[in-house]
């Protein structure tokens, strides 16, 4: 049996601590650790059940719409409060093709140059009747997933094999709520569809949530995908006091996550991006401390890579 076990991962400055764990074994556990005690207010669901009701509702288009050869079958929009617009639909792609792109990801991979699998997927463009301008999520919102293995799958599918897919558009500005039409288009043809909203049609996390494979689970997801999303333009934009606020937000969201959930939150990418936001905002020595901070934090390959961070180190003579 283990009597300890060390998690390391590669730095700016060589091999940092990440995960330290001491196990116990058959120790006494106190029944009470199971029992339910939900907090006011939480409702209580059957997975399951709602699962169902929802695919059963998903399998009737709300609109069809061609490109070339192909139909694409609007399952779903919902706009929330923030403006946000989510969109479910099918375009024909099914779980032969999602093993197919999987299995070519894999040739590719392995240097194998072979004939390209085509596959069809939709892309939406988005305008509204204000005027709106809208940006492509930059978090994930993906109804299934499966593994290319066996048949393991998770979220949603049709009845006629069709996964169920999503998109999801932020507005670069938040913008108090007024009535709109949409007009989604398929970006590989003319054809178009309007919808009238005169009110949102969920909360800010769509009704439908808890059953994607992979999305937003709560209203802080939303709210953090926002920012995520708009910090590019942002950057562009060259607003480096907002990129900043922004950057603070995703700080104090992952300190209030550690301490509900008891787990560290690896930050480098936050704290290299507040480097960079504080010295375009005249904050230097604020820059610094945070490019160290930088430094001693795991790298993981979704941030910042060390040779960037050690890069910086070198210009600021640290």
């Amino acid at each position: 049996m283990p009597l300890e076990i060390r998690v390391e991962a590669h730095s700016a400055t060589g091999w940092v601590p990440g995960l330290l764990i001491r196990p116990a074994f058959d120790q006494p556990i106190d029944s009470s650790l199971f029992a339910h005690q939900f907090p006011r207010g939480v409702r209580v669901v059957d997975q399951e059940e709602e699962s169902r009701q929802w695919r059963a509702q998903l399998e009737r288009p709300v609109h069809l719409m061609k490109s070339g050869g192909h139909v694409v079958a609007i399952r779903n929009v919902t706009v929330n409060p923030l403006g946000h617009v989510f969109v479910l639909f099918t375009d024909g792609y099914a779980r032969k093709d999602e093993i197919a792109s999987a299995n070519e990801t894999l040739r590719l991979e392995n240097g194998d140059r072979s004939a390209p699998v085509t596959i069809f997927h939709a892309n939406f463009k988005i305008t509204d009747s204000l005027g709106t301008e809208y940006l492509q999520s930059g978090s994930s919102l993906q109804p299934h997933m499966g593994s290319i293995r066996d048949d393991w799958t998770q979220g949603l599918m049709m009845s006629d094999g069709q996964i169920l897919e999503g998109a999801w558009f932020i507005p670069v500005k938040d913008l108090p709520w007024s009535p709109r039409k949409l007009s989604l288009r398929l970006d590989s043809s003319a054809d178009s569809w309007g919808v009238k909203f005169d009110r949102p049609n969920s909360g800010v996390l769509p009704d439908w949530a808890p059953q994607m494979a992979i999305g937003p689970r709560d209203a802080g997801d939303v709210l953090s995908a926002a920012r995520v999303t708009r910090r590019p333009e942002m950057k562009y934009q060259g607003d480096w006091k907002g990129v900043e606020a922004s950057l603070r937000a995703d700080l104090a969201d992952a300190a209030e996550r550690e301490r509900s959930e008891g787990e560290t939150i690896a930050q480098g990418t936050t704290y290299f991006e507040l480097y960079e936001a504080l010295k375009h905002n005249g904050k230097g020595t604020e820059a610094l401390e945070f490019l160290k901070l930088a430094s001693r934090e795991a790298m993981y390959p979704h941030q910042y890579p060390a040779d960037e961070i050690a890069a910086a180190l070198r210009k600021e003579g640290l």
